[in-house]
């Protein structure tokens, strides 16, 4: 199930432990790519900052510039608060990729800076089901837990 902005009005640290094993879903194309979130950072009260969609209500995103590249945070606890989680890392394909090769690898960048984290280009998941091949014989449509 699609995790709501509200699962984002907490505490920083809450959040970020709580989206370890959840799933970061990205439409490309048509495609569905997804990735098991590994590894998770909570911030709160950094300071001034250039990109102020840190300062947006709980579960927008906000991509923060690491050296030249786009990092993927979400915004928590409550509007006008500087707080976000940064997804540090995710697994795909059996390769864990950090927080800037996961964001070319699922083409996360610059222009999904202020969009809800509950969009159908990008969001994250309870869980990922997966179709077991057709050719298998069953009276009853299964899925599998990946």
């Amino acid at each position: 199930m699609k995790l709501k902005e509200i699962f984002f009005a907490r505490d920083s640290e809450l959040v970020a432990r709580e989206l370890v094993r959840k799933y970061l879903v990205r439409e490309i194309g048509g495609k569905i790519v997804y990735g098991e979130i590994t590894a998770t950072d909570a911030y709160k009260e950094m300071g001034k900052r250039d990109n102020k969609s840190i300062l947006h209500p709980p579960g927008k995103i906000y991509i923060y510039n690491l050296y030249g590249k786009p990092t993927l945070n979400i915004s928590t606890e409550w509007e006008g608060i500087p707080a976000c989680v940064l997804i540090r890392e995710i697994e795909k394909d059996g390769k864990r990729l950090g927080p800037i090769k996961l964001t070319g690898e699922l083409e996360i960048g610059y222009e999904f800076d202020g969009l809800s984290i509950e969009g159908e280009e990008l969001h994250i998941d309870d869980l990922i089901f997966e179709e077991i091949p057709s050719n298998i014989p069953t009276c009853v449509k299964r899925y599998r837990l990946k």
